[in-house]
């Protein structure tokens, strides 16, 4: 695998840490599906940037206001874990900052701006990650 890797010289650690990982992958993926899932049987597009339908706040959407994002997250950090590589969960820190400080933001302001309201309450009950 490209990039830095962690070196670890006791024996069971990397096989613990590669388990753990593809644990945490799992779940994430499985999480998004659900998320998914959930906006699918809601009658909301799965498309980035499509207009927002209806508010959707049941299922992994009653737990947190970004699941599908959590999700993909938490898969990509278990993947990082899993090829015990530094650059890529260094890459992985930097994706999860760019999505709660500069995408997300824009995101909500935009469900906001269609939602008023109803957006503003849901905001205040639930929390954007878990």
């Amino acid at each position: 695998m490209a990039g830095v890797t962690f070196w670890l010289p006791m024996p069971g650690v990397a096989q613990a840490l590669a388990a753990t990982g593809w644990g945490l992958m799992l779940l994430g993926l499985g999480w998004a599906a659900w998320a998914g899932r959930t906006l699918h049987r809601a009658g909301v597009a799965l498309a980035p940037g499509a207009p927002p339908l209806r508010l959707v706040d049941d299922g992994p959407y009653a737990l947190g206001r970004h699941p599908m994002a959590l999700g993909g997250l938490v898969a990509l950090a278990g993947w990082a874990l899993a090829a015990q590589s530094l650059s890529l969960g260094i890459a992985v820190l930097a994706l999860a900052l760019w999505f709660d400080r500069v995408q997300l933001p824009r995101e909500e302001a935009r469900l906001a701006a269609h939602f008023g309201g109803w957006w503003r309450d849901y905001a205040e009950d639930v929390r954007r990650w878990l």
